[in-house]
Order: C-alpha cells, then sequence, then structure tokens
C-alpha cells in the first residue's frame, strides 16, 4: 500500500493535477493507493481529473481524510471506493463557484457551465452514497458542514479512525519503552564484563 497525500489547494496554486498524476503514475502497479486528505478543495477540472488517474490505477485506492476535506477535495473522499476519516475529520461540501466578464449573454452561458460541473458533482456524490439528487443538491445550496460522525451516519464514508487505538498505543509505549531499556543495560553490563575480562588478560600478558 502507498500512501499519497493531497494536503494543499487542488490546482495551480497547490497540487496541480499533473503534479499529483506523476506519483500515481509513480506508484507500483500492484500497490494499492491510499490518498490523505488535509486540503480545502480548489479546481474542479484537475479534481475530476485526479479522480480519474486514481480510477486507473490496476490496484485500486481508497480514501484517508486526516483533518479537512471541503469543496473538491470532499468530492475526491465521497467518490473513493472507500473512505475512511480520523475522529476530528470534517467535510465541507457547496456549489460550484466562479467568476465570468463579459455581455449578458456571455455571463449567462458561464452560469450554465458552472450548473453542468455542479450537476455532475450532485450526480457523482449520490450515486456513490445511494442519497437522492435532491438532497445532495440541498447540501450544496446550504454549504453544509460535517463531522466524521454526520458524515459517517449519512453514508459519506465507510468508517472512522479509532481513536482509542492511538491511545492504547501510548499507553503502551511506556512498558515496551522499559522492556527495551532493560536489554540495553543488560548488553551494557555484559560489554564491561567482556572489557574488564580483556584488561585482565593484558595485564597478565605484561
Amino acid at each position: 500500500m502507498t500512501e499519497l497525500y493531497l494536503y494543499d489547494t487542488i490546482g495551480a496554486f497547490g497540487i496541480s493535477a499533473n503534479a499529483f498524476i506523476e506519483q500515481v503514475q509513480a506508484v507500483p502497479a500492484d500497490s494499492a493507493i491510499t490518498v490523505c486528505i488535509n486540503s480545502d478543495g480548489g479546481s474542479v477540472t484537475d479534481g475530476n481529473a485526479i479522480i480519474a488517474a486514481l480510477q486507473r490505477h490496476p490496484a485500486g485506492y481508497t480514501a484517508r481524510v486526516d483533518g479537512l476535506a471541503a469543496s473538491m477535495a470532499a468530492v475526491i473522499a465521497f467518490t473513493a471506493p472507500s473512505c475512511v476519516a480520523s475522529d476530528g475529520a470534517m467535510f465541507m461540501v457547496h456549489n460550484v463557484q466562479g467568476a465570468a466578464s463579459g455581455d449578458a449573454d456571455e455571463i449567462r452561458a458561464y452560469a450554465d457551465i458552472i450548473q453542468k460541473f455542479n450537476d455532475s458533482i450532485i450526480t457523482r456524490i449520490s450515486a456513490k452514497t445511494g442519497k437522492s439528487v435532491e438532497e445532495i443538491a440541498a447540501m450544496l445550496d446550504e454549504e453544509t458542514w460535517l463531522t466524521a460522525q454526520e458524515a459517517l451516519d449519512m453514508g459519506l464514508i465507510a468508517s472512522i479512525t479509532a481513536a482509542l487505538a492511538a491511545a492504547a498505543q501510548l499507553k503502551e509505549f511506556p512498558i515496551v519503552a522499559k522492556a527495551q531499556l532493560g536489554n540495553i543495560v543488560a548488553e551494557l553490563k555484559s560489554l564491561r564484563e567482556v572489557v574488564a575480562t580483556k584488561d585482565t588478560e593484558i595485564l597478565a600478558l605484561r
């Protein structure tokens, strides 16, 4: 399994599709990918290209949200074959945004393009979760923020990584460290005995 980190804005001012896809292509064909996400989102087209590259990877991929998956980053997370999240992770979805200039006809045409991108995202999330198109559209309209538990309850992610497991490892650490320290002390004592024996042998030769 290979971890790839999406820890920046998606697009030219952060992690571009080109840069991320180069990382995907460098992963061995027999190694599954885990996309680790902490991103405020970004370019829809770059995000779509990243999703397509991950879907082409022979060994498949999953997503893990470590901090924030907002906007396009949430789309990458929610449309992954499986997505897990840390218990402190947050998600945010909203309508696709953009800016246009020109006359009234040009701006109306641009609005239609934005709506097509929006509809595509709604369809993807709806198909992955089984939620209705209307329900997902309402979430985007409202700019919805979700905790990891809320995302799990809605079926948007598969599971939440257990904080208790990490706490258990920390609890066990002093015991392990003490055992390792005992081994080191024993080795040092043994080494000191060897040195003392060698010193005795040298004195005997003099």
